[in-house]
């Protein structure tokens, strides 16, 4: 029988390339051997044979063995990518990874895991300079809650505003109690002066600019706090009459690309190659999935959505996260992210201690006067001891510390960059799971859970697929 031997051939134990030219020679095949790992016997030699075809089979050379003078055994072992390089060409399957760029070029968001990230990574961040909030407490507003013949009832102050009202609602802590409880005697005697502590319910500082636009107020100059209905003269107050949500931001946050663009695929966008987070005060750094960004193409910057909105009666806040719509990503908007908390500082409507000293001094003299009919000094001496019964209103001074100290801090988006070690397209390729036919994309090529079925032994069908899930090179 013939076979035919090549001298000096070249390729990759995982490639399918086949061999041309060759020469034929008679041999005859030794007892005992198998098709897969045959032994020929021939009369001549050339110790530079490294490859065989016999039939419709290719071999690699593995020995030439001496077996006695003028005869030589030619061991060979099976080359089944290049014996069946034709069914594996026609094979269409899902293919895990390519070196060809007309396959992988387009689409390869899939990451590769195959390369390790480097270390020192490119830190890209852009700012926002605008803020709603302040730490100035003479900035902001104040919302007071009260109770009463009224019902229930909310008022919002400017901190200028509330420290004017003050004058008229807490009368007793600014020296003016004789002029006010001579014109409302008869509120006092029936309301008793800390009833109108009593009805304040809630008194709180919050730090948020342009509190009255965009809800439901209504300005008003009477206050109704417990039975009493307080003037408050030029104090001006609102009370909140409709809708107290007001939106704080509604914007968009910005993740620039990489500076490379991602010119080795959209991969590089994601873990462990790339990291995203933003900071919005007063809710601190917020991580967001790279996996729902979208970078067009690589160049692209990509955006989430935020917008916060506060509870003006309370202090609530709320901070919602959006992925926005992206329609050439199949992308529709979605909330994937809700925060909350409080943004109510309290105050204090009244203090600890009264002056009992001071009270007994002016009661007595209060009861000197009526006794000689002096009712206008008695009125006077009340007024004054009763200034030094009910307790005295305080609030903190200017500026802020505690729980937010970053409350006007900028907002910002940050992206955090890294490369991967150098590419080897050519010898390892790029991820691309995609079903193609494996003869359309010559080059490095590798399978996924190939089951490809061939007109072979059981042996050699399953060496195929295993050679084809570890990759191989179409040639």
């Amino acid at each position: 029988m013939n076979i035919i031997l090549y001298s000096g051939f070249y390729k990759r134990r995982n490639s399918t390339k086949q061999p041309s030219g060759g020469t034929a020679f008679t041999v005859a095949l030794k007892e005992n051997t198998s098709m897969m790992r045959p032994h020929f016997l021939i009369h001549t030699v050339d110790w530079s044979w490294n490859y065989a075809q016999w039939g419709p089979r290719y071999y690699y050379v593995t020995d030439i063995v001496s077996e006695s003078n003028n005869l030589f055994r030619v061991e060979c072992e099976l080359d089944v990518l290049a014996t069946f390089r034709a069914d594996i060409g026609e094979y269409t399957t899902l293919i895990s990874r390519a070196s060809n760029n007309g396959l992988v070029g387009a689409p390869n968001r899939v990451v590769d895991n195959v390369y390790p990230a480097r270390m020192g990574p490119e830190v890209r961040t852009v700012n926002y300079s605008t803020t709603p909030f302040t730490l100035n407490r003479n900035d902001g507003f104040v919302v007071m809650g009260t109770v009463g013949s009224a019902g229930l009832k909310f008022y919002l102050f400017s901190w200028a505003a509330f420290t004017a009202a003050c004058a008229y609602i807490f009368p007793l802590n600014l020296g003016n109690l004789e002029d006010w409880l001579m014109a409302n005697l008869t509120q006092a005697a029936v309301g008793g002066l800390n009833t109108i502590m009593q009805s304040i319910i809630l008194l709180k500082w919050i730090p948020v600019l342009n509190a009255p636009s965009g809800i439901g107020v209504t300005p008003v100059s009477t206050l109704y706090i417990g039975q009493w209905q307080v003037s408050i003269g030029s104090a001006s107050a609102y009370e909140i009459t409709g809708n107290a949500v007001k939106t704080l931001l509604n914007a968009s946050l910005e993740f620039l690309p990489r500076s490379d663009a991602g010119a080795r695929g959209l991969w590089l966008y994601q873990q462990p190659f790339a990291s995203y987070s933003i900071k919005v005060p007063p809710f601190g750094n917020i991580p967001v999935d790279g996996s729902r960004l979208y970078f067009g193409g690589g160049s692209s910057s990509a955006y989430v959505n935020i917008k916060m909105d506060m509870d003006i009666s309370n202090g609530n806040l709320v901070l919602l996260l959006e992925y926005p719509a992206v329609a050439s990503f199949g992308q529709s908007a979605e909330q994937y992210a809700r925060y909350t908390m409080n943004l109510g500082f309290d105050l204090k409507a009244s203090g600890a201690s009264a002056d009992v000293a001071g009270v007994a001094v002016n009661g007595g003299a209060a009861v000197a006067a009526i006794a000689t009919e002096n009712y206008a000094a008695a009125i006077g001496a009340i007024a004054s001891a009763a200034n030094k019964a009910i307790p005295t209103s305080s609030s903190v001074g200017s500026g802020l510390s505690g729980p937010t100290p970053d409350l006007t801090a900028n907002r910002s988006a940050t992206a955090v960059y890294f490369d991967a070690i150098e590419e080897n397209l050519a010898e390892i390729g790029r991820p691309v799971a995609e079903v193609v036919k494996i003869s359309d994309y010559p080059g490095y090529i590798q399978t996924a859970a190939a089951k490809l079925a061939i007109p072979g032994h059981a042996e050699e069908m399953v060496e195929v697929n295993q050679l084809l899930n570890s990759g191989i090179f179409y040639e």
